[in-house]
């Protein structure tokens, strides 16, 4: 395990390209996917299954999804809308935040984030794309 120098938070390794960590007293979970390859983006998913499938009812729910170095591939868009679908089922309430790369690439997973993953009438979360992992932590803090 390592630890996060600027936090010194505990960082979980899920996969050779995957890493996560809690941060905030455990509040967020951060996700940081360097790799768009099919088991990578599968170990991502698998991972964040389990974090919407146990996250506490009476916690506001704070994801963050740092994939400044992948690009999106046909899978991982699959996978994404089965992790939508799993927070509508699960009824999440929060955030999640996605950071991308200021390049094509980066642009256009922002564009599948607010476009085919913003949430649809009557749900209670919401996602947005950042190009800093800073002010997407500021951001998910605001609703605590």
């Amino acid at each position: 395990m390592m630890i996060n120098e600027k936090n010194g938070t505990p960082i979980d390794r899920i996969s050779d390209f995957v890493t996560m960590q809690w941060v905030d007293n455990k509040r967020i979970a951060l996700f940081v996917v360097n790799s768009s390859n099919r088991h990578e983006v599968g170990a991502w998913a698998d991972k964040v299954e389990t974090i919407i499938t146990s996250w506490r009812k009476d916690s506001p729910y704070a994801v963050l999804h740092d994939v400044t170095k992948a690009f999106l591939s046909p899978y991982a868009q699959k996978r994404a809308l089965g992790l939508l679908h799993l927070l509508q089922e699960n009824q999440v309430k929060g955030r999640y935040a996605v950071v991308v790369s200021n390049t094509i690439f980066g642009r256009a997973i922002a564009r599948f984030v607010n476009f085919t993953l913003r949430p649809r009438g009557g749900q209670e979360f919401m996602g947005k794309t950042f190009t800093s992992q800073d002010v997407a932590l500021a951001w998910l803090r605001e609703q605590f």
